[in-house]
């Protein structure tokens, strides 16, 4: 069993989502399931803002130091691709939460 999650939000805005759907499961998944395991890909029901689509990939890691992997290295990575490919269309930020029971 996972002991912590490594949630990532992503802002899409509507008129990018096919195409940033393509690029999370030709780059982003792969990069993430070469390090952690069991993604989940999720829509956020909450609307927060107009002509924006939010969503959450979610992984599972079973050690502090798969957080810290994912901080100075993976993220970054994402964070590059991201701007390369949508600019400032999609945003994305990360959540560690840690499983209590």
């Amino acid at each position: 069993m996972a002991k912590y999650i490594i949630n990532v939000t992503f802002c899409v805005e509507n008129q990018y989502v096919s195409q940033w759907k393509m690029w999370i499961n030709d780059v982003f998944l792969p990069l993430m399931r070469s390090h952690y395991s069991s993604p989940r890909f999720m829509r956020v029901m909450a609307q927060v803002e107009p002509g924006l689509t939010n969503y959450s990939v979610q992984h599972e890691a079973g050690e502090f130091h798969d957080l810290t992997i994912w901080k100075h290295e993976l993220e970054k990575r994402m964070e590059a691709s991201l701007a390369s490919s949508f600019g400032q269309h999609v945003l994305a930020f990360t959540t560690f939460l840690e499983v209590i029971a």
